[in-house]
């Protein structure tokens, strides 16, 4: 009895197993029918009218044709020094601007086509004070005639630039050095180099800026060209501009070269 009840049980133990491992097989179509994609879904997305575009990071250098080197066409009597100087390469100059300030006193960056040959004080005339009066009139805020001799309106002018900067002009008759003006027949510019530090005395350029075509040198690949042949690449604003050169400066036939990311 005990024999016949023991084979009992060894049969019904190896039927479980053989139910069990029966269960764990799969068929190809099987696994195939179980690991397959669920069916494709729709997604609604609002759709809005407009430009398709894409933007494209590219490293690349810009290369100025020519570079203009900016040197005082007078300086202060007594020692001219580098007392203060801010601009760093890749800044920008615009009219009114302080290049920098010698000896204490500051420099102002003003477009016209010649520099500065003459201190000008009230009671004088001339292309050098209708270039002045041209260059504040075209500053943001500013409104002068630009006719007529140096008057009460244009030292009052003057006096306003100096002021808008936290600086003092000179108390003596309304007058304007010829050392605290560069005149650049076009602003503004990019600073291409700085040239001398605090504590150099000016004995040349203080800085240089790019002047002539910037021309973009960036690696070839083909989503660049792609880009390119489709006469859309565009410069971030800001970081490159033309000048063609100007008074008070001094023109020099080589390239100056500026990474922009």
């Amino acid at each position: 009895m005990r024999r016949w009840i023991g084979w009992v049980a060894l049969a019904v133990i190896t039927l479980a197993g053989a139910v069990w491992a029966g269960s764990q097989l799969r068929t190809s179509s099987g696994l195939a029918a179980e690991t397959s994609p669920p069916p494709p879904s729709v997604v609604d997305v609002a759709v809005r009218p407009g430009p398709l575009t894409e933007q494209i990071r590219v490293a690349g250098t810009a290369e100025a044709t020519d570079v203009d080197e900016i040197t005082l066409t007078s300086t202060p009597e007594g020692r001219a020094m580098i007392t203060s100087l801010q601009l760093q390469t890749g800044d920008q100059l615009h009219s009114g601007d302080v290049l920098a300030h010698v000896s204490g006193r500051p420099v102002f960056v003003l477009a016209g086509a010649f520099g500065a040959y003459r201190d000008m004080e009230l009671g004088m005339s001339g292309p050098d004070v209708e270039q002045l009066r041209d260059a504040l009139d075209g500053l943001d805020g500013f409104s002068i005639p630009t006719d007529g001799p140096y008057d009460e309106t244009l030292a009052a002018a003057i006096a306003r630039l100096y002021a808008g900067h936290g600086l003092e002009a000179l108390e003596n008759g309304g007058r304007l050095p010829a050392s605290e003006v560069a005149f650049l027949a076009e602003v503004p510019v990019s600073v291409t180099a700085v040239l001398l530090d605090v504590g150099d005395e000016v004995d040349g350029p203080i800085v240089s800026v790019g002047s002539g075509t910037w021309r973009l040198t960036a690696p070839a690949s083909p989503l660049l060209l792609g880009v390119t042949n489709a006469g859309r690449m565009a410069v971030p604003s800001g970081r490159v501009r033309r000048h063609r050169g100007g008074c008070s400066t001094r023109r020099r036939t080589r390239r100056a070269r500026r990474r922009i990311q």
